[in-house]
């Protein structure tokens, strides 16, 4: 049976606060399906002592640099993991999460070394789409054996934009914390309402993202003005 390896140039569990990391930091300390972890060890919360780590080297300005003279040297830490896994393992399931970089350089190791036939690749996409060209697209959907995507509109964008897709595609929706989101009764709202002093026939938008232009908050705020004016 083929083992689970999730590969992060951020070290899981992770202390900071991001969308996936956050989401693969609980699914780590929740389940019992990652057999590994190659992370860098910085940052880490307290580790899981089922789960056996490989240490990797975060890529740093210098080892893109020497990316020029050696192909991906900036993640060959990464991939000198995985052949130790390899030496006891018969086949691996690697988890790589929307870093498109990591991905090439396992492939591509991977195939040079004759060693890809024994890995099974899923690759997150965590956003919408890198916007690649048709033959980019080609080339990028060969590396991944199984796709995962947040929304339908996402695959149905990047089947659109490609030639071909080789690759599984499944789709997972964006994870949520039951225990800190969960609907409420009417009588609850109104309680929340009155304890926030929040008027009670306006609407609020929550908005649960980092406020950074490329999370699209001032399109949302232009959208509800256009909203506001016709309606």
């Amino acid at each position: 049976m083929s083992k689970s390896v999730l590969i992060s140039t951020f070290s899981i569990p992770y202390r900071g606060i991001a969308s996936w990391t956050t989401r693969f930091s609980y699914y780590v300390m929740s389940r019992d399906q990652i057999d590994y972890i190659i992370c860098p060890n910085d940052e880490m919360l307290e580790r899981k002592n089922d789960i056996k780590y490989y240490f990797a080297t975060k890529p740093k300005y210098l080892k893109y640099k020497m990316d020029r003279w050696i192909k991906y040297y900036r993640f060959y830490s990464y991939w000198k993991s995985v052949e130790k896994i390899l030496e006891t393992e018969q086949s691996l399931i690697l988890v790589i999460v929307d870093n498109p970089g990591l991905l090439k350089a396992i492939d591509y190791h991977a195939r040079k070394s004759s060693k890809r036939e024994r890995l099974k690749i899923l690759f997150f996409i965590h956003g919408y789409s890198y916007y690649l060209t048709p033959s980019e697209s080609e080339a990028f959907y060969d590396m991944i054996d199984e796709l995962i995507v947040l929304t339908k509109k996402s695959y149905q964008f990047q089947l659109l934009h490609a030639h071909s897709m080789s690759c599984e595609v499944t789709q997972i929706y964006n994870g949520i914390d039951s225990k800190r989101f969960h609907p409420v009764g009417q009588s609850k709202r109104e309680e929340l309402r009155h304890s926030l002093e929040l008027e009670r026939d306006k609407l609020y938008f929550l908005w649960l993202s980092q406020d950074r232009p490329k999370k699209g908050l001032h399109i949302v705020l232009r959208a509800w003005e256009t909203l506001h004016e016709k309606y």
